[in-house]
Protein backbone atom coordinates (compact mmCIF):
# COMPACT_ATOMS: atom_id res chain seq x y z
CA UNK A 1 0.00 0.00 0.00
CA UNK A 2 1.53 3.61 -0.85
CA UNK A 3 1.72 6.15 1.56
CA UNK A 4 0.15 8.86 0.05
CA UNK A 5 -2.35 11.52 1.33
CA UNK A 6 -4.86 13.84 -0.78
CA UNK A 7 -7.02 16.57 0.39
CA UNK A 8 -9.87 17.41 -1.93
CA UNK A 9 -11.43 20.66 -0.74
CA UNK A 10 -15.62 20.74 -1.84
CA UNK A 11 -15.75 17.36 -2.10
CA UNK A 12 -18.95 15.96 -0.47
CA UNK A 13 -20.69 15.97 -4.01
CA UNK A 14 -20.36 16.45 -7.55
CA UNK A 15 -16.88 16.78 -9.18
CA UNK A 16 -15.12 16.86 -5.55
CA UNK A 17 -16.85 13.78 -4.35
CA UNK A 18 -15.91 11.89 -7.87
CA UNK A 19 -12.52 12.89 -7.26
CA UNK A 20 -11.84 11.56 -3.91
CA UNK A 21 -14.07 8.28 -4.84
CA UNK A 22 -11.27 8.26 -7.75
CA UNK A 23 -8.21 8.90 -5.68
CA UNK A 24 -9.70 6.09 -3.29
CA UNK A 25 -10.12 3.59 -6.10
CA UNK A 26 -6.92 4.19 -7.59
CA UNK A 27 -5.51 1.91 -4.45
CA UNK A 28 -2.34 5.14 -4.61
CA UNK A 29 -3.20 6.81 -1.95
CA UNK A 30 -3.55 5.67 1.70
CA UNK A 31 -5.54 8.79 3.38
CA UNK A 32 -8.17 10.98 1.51
CA UNK A 33 -9.82 14.00 3.17
CA UNK A 34 -12.79 15.10 2.09
CA UNK A 35 -13.84 18.23 2.89
CA UNK A 36 -17.47 20.20 2.97
CA UNK A 37 -18.71 23.26 4.62
CA UNK A 38 -21.23 20.93 6.22
CA UNK A 39 -19.62 18.13 8.85
CA UNK A 40 -22.65 15.46 7.56
CA UNK A 41 -22.19 15.81 3.72
CA UNK A 42 -18.19 15.23 4.34
CA UNK A 43 -18.95 12.22 6.79
CA UNK A 44 -21.45 10.94 3.99
CA UNK A 45 -18.73 10.63 1.30
CA UNK A 46 -16.25 9.22 4.32
CA UNK A 47 -18.61 7.06 5.14
CA UNK A 48 -18.93 5.50 1.40
CA UNK A 49 -15.24 5.46 0.70
CA UNK A 50 -14.47 3.19 3.92
CA UNK A 51 -16.90 1.09 2.60
CA UNK A 52 -15.66 0.54 -0.26
CA UNK A 53 -11.62 1.03 -0.22
CA UNK A 54 -11.48 0.17 3.94
CA UNK A 55 -9.06 -2.55 2.69
CA UNK A 56 -6.25 0.19 1.47
CA UNK A 57 -7.44 3.71 2.58
CA UNK A 58 -8.72 5.61 5.34
CA UNK A 59 -11.31 8.54 4.75
CA UNK A 60 -10.89 11.83 7.10
CA UNK A 61 -14.33 14.06 7.03
CA UNK A 62 -13.10 17.67 7.91
CA UNK A 63 -15.91 20.51 8.18
CA UNK A 64 -14.44 23.63 7.10
CA UNK A 65 -15.38 26.97 5.62
CA UNK A 66 -12.43 27.80 3.03
CA UNK A 67 -14.23 31.46 2.90
CA UNK A 68 -12.54 31.63 5.80
CA UNK A 69 -8.89 31.90 6.54
CA UNK A 70 -9.22 29.72 9.90
CA UNK A 71 -10.76 27.10 8.55
CA UNK A 72 -7.86 26.35 5.36
CA UNK A 73 -5.11 26.22 8.43
CA UNK A 74 -7.48 23.80 10.60
CA UNK A 75 -8.24 21.83 6.99
CA UNK A 76 -4.51 21.47 6.42
CA UNK A 77 -3.21 20.90 9.86
CA UNK A 78 -6.01 18.28 10.75
CA UNK A 79 -4.69 16.33 7.72
CA UNK A 80 -1.29 16.39 8.48
CA UNK A 81 -1.68 15.88 12.51
CA UNK A 82 -3.56 12.70 11.03
CA UNK A 83 -1.42 11.53 8.60
CA UNK A 84 2.34 13.25 9.05
CA UNK A 85 2.10 14.47 5.28
CA UNK A 86 0.02 15.73 2.26
CA UNK A 87 0.49 14.86 -1.24
CA UNK A 88 -1.89 16.30 -2.72
CA UNK A 89 -4.15 19.28 -2.39
CA UNK A 90 -7.00 19.77 -5.04
CA UNK A 91 -8.44 22.64 -4.60
CA UNK A 92 -12.28 22.01 -6.28
CA UNK A 93 -14.22 24.80 -4.07
CA UNK A 94 -16.25 26.93 -6.10
CA UNK A 95 -19.83 29.39 -5.44
CA UNK A 96 -21.35 30.61 -8.15
CA UNK A 97 -24.71 32.85 -7.04
CA UNK A 98 -27.13 33.49 -9.56
CA UNK A 99 -27.98 37.59 -9.94
CA UNK A 100 -28.03 39.73 -12.12
CA UNK A 101 -25.03 41.86 -12.27
CA UNK A 102 -26.42 44.94 -11.14
CA UNK A 103 -28.07 43.30 -8.10
CA UNK A 104 -25.44 41.44 -6.70
CA UNK A 105 -24.20 43.11 -3.37
CA UNK A 106 -20.82 43.60 -2.16
CA UNK A 107 -21.22 41.26 0.48
CA UNK A 108 -22.71 37.95 -2.26
CA UNK A 109 -19.07 39.73 -3.92
CA UNK A 110 -16.89 38.93 -1.18
CA UNK A 111 -18.52 35.35 -0.47
CA UNK A 112 -17.87 34.57 -3.80
CA UNK A 113 -13.68 36.23 -3.69
CA UNK A 114 -13.44 34.49 -0.80
CA UNK A 115 -14.48 30.82 -1.87
CA UNK A 116 -13.64 30.81 -5.56
CA UNK A 117 -9.53 32.88 -4.87
CA UNK A 118 -8.79 33.38 -1.01
CA UNK A 119 -10.19 29.74 -0.12
CA UNK A 120 -7.26 28.01 -2.29
CA UNK A 121 -4.85 30.66 -1.83
CA UNK A 122 -5.00 29.88 1.81
CA UNK A 123 -5.51 26.05 1.97
CA UNK A 124 -2.04 26.26 -0.95
CA UNK A 125 -0.14 28.33 1.15
CA UNK A 126 -0.74 26.12 4.09
CA UNK A 127 -0.25 22.83 2.57
CA UNK A 128 3.04 24.20 0.76
CA UNK A 129 4.40 25.09 4.00
CA UNK A 130 3.98 21.02 5.12
CA UNK A 131 4.95 19.92 1.49
CA UNK A 132 8.53 22.29 1.91
CA UNK A 133 9.22 19.62 4.72
CA UNK A 134 8.92 16.42 2.79
CA UNK A 135 11.24 17.42 -0.22
CA UNK A 136 13.01 13.79 0.85
CA UNK A 137 9.58 12.07 0.42
CA UNK A 138 8.91 13.71 -3.17
CA UNK A 139 7.21 17.24 -2.21
CA UNK A 140 3.73 17.76 -3.46
CA UNK A 141 1.34 18.58 -5.62
CA UNK A 142 -1.44 20.81 -5.94
CA UNK A 143 -4.30 20.92 -8.24
CA UNK A 144 -6.07 23.48 -8.99
CA UNK A 145 -9.82 23.05 -10.12
CA UNK A 146 -11.18 26.59 -12.27
CA UNK A 147 -14.81 26.51 -13.37
CA UNK A 148 -16.55 27.61 -16.68
CA UNK A 149 -16.43 31.11 -15.93
CA UNK A 150 -13.40 31.89 -17.32
CA UNK A 151 -15.09 31.78 -20.98
CA UNK A 152 -19.01 32.55 -18.95
CA UNK A 153 -18.24 34.93 -16.67
CA UNK A 154 -21.34 35.76 -15.47
CA UNK A 155 -25.03 34.26 -15.28
CA UNK A 156 -27.38 35.07 -17.80
CA UNK A 157 -24.31 34.91 -20.61
CA UNK A 158 -26.53 33.86 -23.78
CA UNK A 159 -24.05 31.33 -25.36
CA UNK A 160 -25.85 32.35 -28.93
CA UNK A 161 -24.09 35.65 -28.40
CA UNK A 162 -20.77 36.31 -27.95
CA UNK A 163 -21.72 39.72 -25.27
CA UNK A 164 -22.69 39.60 -22.00
CA UNK A 165 -26.79 39.78 -21.85
CA UNK A 166 -27.98 41.27 -18.77
CA UNK A 167 -31.61 41.37 -17.45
Amino acid sequence: MNNKVVIVNGSSKEIGKAIVIAFARSKEYSGIVVNARRAKEAQNVSKEILDSYSKWCIALAVEADVSKESDCIRLIHETFERFARIDVLVNNVNVQEDLPFAETTLEEWYKIIGVDFAGPFVCSREAVKKMQKQVNRGGGCIIDISSAHQQIPKPHYNTQHPKQVFR
